[in-house]
């Protein structure tokens, strides 16, 4: 008779079918686990040939790992949820061999993942949720296998959400407005397996948005509103794109009004008696400050001409680009005019050879020049130091309009590092001036500590935190107390010059809380007790960037946001938020040289005239509405891609940008350094000279 070990290497070296020959042969009480364990990694049927007390869960999980249908020869006292498990994700049909009661979530997650169809032997009871998500993530068709009485709304919603299509199995009977917009909601197109009847407005809607060509299948009753949506979401070059798609007999005047208001060009392809009713609904003054260059399609302009003139006798500002689909562009130009509400004009032009687009141009600052108000040119587009046009304009053209036109006493160049000169001497001294200071503040030593509930004005605490800077050699020290659950104050204790303790106390923000219990950075979170917990004394003070760090917990919103409290000064403290006037002879090679010599070359310009440009890349952040110069590249990888203006919203990587300031702030500080290279401000000024 063979040894365990000679009928292990037998069955080692038989084929599939002969293991369960040799394996029937094999004496019971010489089977042991590895004899077993062999045999049904050999051939997962031998598990049907082994008793319940040889079947361990080892044995039995090699065989279900094989193939899960062998589950039905183990003896249901050696069944394991980890057997089901392993036996369901190898076939999920191997859950019909599993008592209902003994199924959980996880066994019936892993058998619809291996087959969506076996949902139909889970009872109701099992099925949850998850279940439904992951059964419709498989197959949604599935549900055309499912007894209709055993399903619900809420399975319904679960399908639809995952795969609009699963519509498509559900009996319209059984279909809710609930489920209807769910569907159209994750899959726009599938209104059109809805019944006619059932495509409500708010369904059409939905639909729309997420797939624009369900507007195929959205019935005539609710195709105006609908258009009306598209039109009212998208930017100023949607706009126009979603009018020229819309059929002659939809165009109605609220849908003309709604593109309007986005396009003032559009204009130019409504009916005449459309075109009136927009104007006297808007009035010429909000379409002509859009863009200007609308007028030529007033179908009678001499009826509107009082309105007009008392329009333009106020402009002091004519914003100019080009009429290309840049909705970068267009939110620089909109952040700017909303700068000057009521005295800013804009105007679009076609390019720079568009010679009808130019004359538009000259006849309104002829018009403006009869005003006597003094007139900002702003040309926004996008220009490179070496550039010599702007806007659809040339550097001549400029000239020429300058001219032409002696009330253009400013020109404002926005884009991309249109200044390019050496540091001005006003930079020079603030940048010295800000070292200095800096170097004092960095001078100064402080202490951190914590406490729950830390008395406020109190003359006993006072004194407590005079004592603790004065036995750690300090110059003050930061408290926060934690008030309630996550609300905290900062207390800044300072010795004034004087030498008197000063308390300063602020409440921290809802969004610094977050931050508190990390600002110094440690490994371990800031504990809150009820005696005065010390992190930071004589032996280890504040380092500046903790210093930086723990003040800001004090305010809302970030250093050198224009919302903070400090930004009026800090544009008067940091180069890289001023506006410095620069000589022309500190001027480089850049737009505004080529303009300013050009200008200072015309004997026929007899008034000064002040130019401005940015000295680093122009970006526009729409949600604090401000333009910002960099060095660094702030909009995400795949660029500027839609407007953002009316959305408030912002692409800004401010991570970037406060990291770069903090570089410049770093090479400032440095004692005895030298302002070398191009200028750092954010914006030139530069003032050409008076003839004659």
């Amino acid at each position: 008779m063979p040894t365990t070990s000679e009928w292990i290497d037998r069955l080692k070296s038989s084929t599939s079918d002969e293991t369960l020959r040799i394996f029937s042969i094999i004496p019971r009480d010489e089977r042991t686990e590895e004899v077993c364990l062999t045999a049904v990694q050999q051939n997962a049927d031998a598990l049907g040939d082994i008793d319940p007390d040889k079947q361990t869960e080892t044995v039995c999980l090699a065989g279900v790992k094989q193939d899960g249908l062998v589950l039905r020869f183990i003896d249901p006292e050696k069944q394991t949820e980890a057997i089901y498990l392993a036996a369901v994700e190898q076939v999920g049909i191997a859950l019909r061999f599993i008592d209902p009661e003994k199924l959980t979530e996880a066994v019936c997650l892993a058998a619809v993942k291996q087959n969506a169809r076996v949902l139909r032997y889970i009872k109701p009871e099992k099925q949850t949720e998850a279940v439904w998500m992951a059964t419709a993530k498989k197959n949604v068709e599935v549900l055309k296998d499912i007894d209709p009485t055993q399903q619900t709304e809420a399975m319904h919603l679960t399908f639809v959400k995952q795969n609009g299509r699963a519509l498509k199995f559900i009996p319209p009977k059984n279909q809710t407005e609930a489920v209807r917009l769910a569907a159209v909601k994750q899959n726009g197109l599938v209104l059109k397996l809805i019944d006619p009847e059932q495509r409500t407005g708010k369904i059409c809607l939905a639909a729309v948005r997420e797939n624009a060509n369900a507007m195929d299948y959205v019935p005539n009753e609710h195709r105006e509103s609908v258009w009306i949506d598209r039109l009212e979401r998208s930017n100023s070059r949607e706009a126009l794109e979603i009018f020229l798609e819309i059929s002659p007999n939809e165009i109605t005047e609220k849908v003309c009004l709604s593109v309007v208001k986005q396009n003032s060009n559009a204009l130019r392809y409504f009916p005449d008696h459309h075109r009136e009713a927009i104007i006297e609904s808007l009035s010429p003054a909000y379409l002509l400050a859009a863009d200007y260059a609308c007028i030529r399609y007033f179908p009678n302009r001499e009826k509107y001409e009082d309105e007009i003139d008392a329009f333009l006798s106020k402009i002091e500002y004519v914003v100019v680009r080009k009429n290309r689909p840049d909705d970068e562009i267009r939110d620089i130009q909109t952040v700017y005019a909303k700068k000057h509400p009521g005295i800013t004009v804009c105007m679009s032009i076609e390019d720079e050879k568009d010679k009808q687009d130019k004359k538009e141009l000259d006849n309104l600052l002829t018009t403006l020049q009869n005003n006597r108000n003094p007139i900002h040119l702003a040309l926004t587009g996008h220009a490179y130091p070496t550039a010599t046009e702007l806007a659809g304009m040339t550097v001549t053209d400029i000239v020429n309009a300058c001219e032409k036109h002696p009330n253009i006493t400013h020109i404002h160049l926005l884009s991309c590092r249109t200044a390019q000169a050496l540091p001005p001497q006003q930079e020079k001294e603030m940048s010295q001036s800000l070292a200095a200071k800096i170097r004092k503040k960095e001078q100064k030593k402080y202490g951190f500590q914590t406490m729950l509930h830390a008395p406020m004005n109190d003359a006993e605490f006072e004194k407590k935190c005079a004592d603790f800077c004065e036995k750690n050699k300090l110059d003050g020290v930061y408290v926060v107390s934690k008030e309630g659950n996550d609300t905290y104050r900062l207390i800044a204790m300072k010795i004034s010059n004087d030498g008197k303790m000063v308390e300063k106390i602020s409440d921290i923000p809802e969004n610094r809380r977050e931050a508190v219990t990390t600002v110094l950075k440690m490994k371990k979170p800031l504990v809150f007790q009820k005696d005065i917990m010390t992190y930071r004394d004589q032996q280890s003070p504040m380092q500046p960037n903790e210093v930086t760090a723990v003040r800001a917990l004090a305010y809302e919103y970030d250093r050198f946001d224009p919302r903070h409290p400090k930004y009026k000064t800090d544009k008067e403290t940091y180069p890289f938020l001023a506006k410095i006037p620069a000589a022309i002879t500190d001027l480089q090679e850049s737009l505004l040289k080529k303009l300013a010599d050009k200008i200072e070359d015309n004997l026929d310009i007899k008034h000064e005239i002040t130019i401005e440009g940015f000295t680093h890349s122009l970006h526009v952040d729409t949600q604090t509405q401000q333009l910002l110069a960099s060095r660094t590249y702030l909009y995400p990888s795949e660029g500027y891609t839609s407007a953002l203006f009316r959305q408030g919203k912002s692409i800004i990587n401010r991570k970037k940008l406060n990291q770069e300031r903090r570089e410049d702030i770093n090479a400032t500080k440095k004692e005895n350094s030298e302002l070398d290279g191009s200028s750092k401000a954010r914006t030139l000024l530069v003032k050409t000279r008076r003839k004659g």
